[in-house]
């Protein structure tokens, strides 16, 4: 696993949309990414951000019901270059294969939480992520 810090300006939305095109340029045949954010609204108004902009994503959060919450999974795990958004509620027991990179556009407030999401990606032998 590969780990980079960068600091993240004010304009969040943009700077995110940046960074998923440039990852999405860098492995174009498969860019599978999950983004944490703080709470849900935060995450709704990414989605909605980056919606508008053209980047198809699924969100998950306390707010959405579980049986969509698990439609909205599974559209991600059938897509290889899906993007998920999603808080805390994801974090722990989300084991989705071949997640290539894990944003947190949010510091968790505690560590335990920033391992829980880091895990979700270089998971398995031989598996990569950054």
């Amino acid at each position: 696993m590969q780990q980079e810090h960068r600091y993240m300006p004010d304009a969040k939305g943009a700077f995110l949309r940046k960074m998923i095109q440039n990852l999405r340029w860098k492995t174009p045949e498969q860019n599978k990414t999950i983004v944490f954010l703080r709470t849900k609204i935060a995450c709704r108004v990414l989605a909605e951000y980056l919606t508008r902009h053209g980047m198809d994503c699924q969100e998950i959060h306390g707010d959405v019901p579980q049986k969509e919450r698990q439609a909205r999974l599974q559209a991600f795990r059938e897509d290889p270059n899906g993007l998920l958004l999603a808080t805390d509620v994801a974090a722990r027991g989300l084991n989705i294969r071949d997640t290539q990179y894990v944003i947190n556009a949010d510091m968790p407030e505690k560590v335990e939480v920033y391992v829980h999401r880091i895990g979700r990606t270089a998971r398995g032998e031989g598996a990569t992520g950054e």
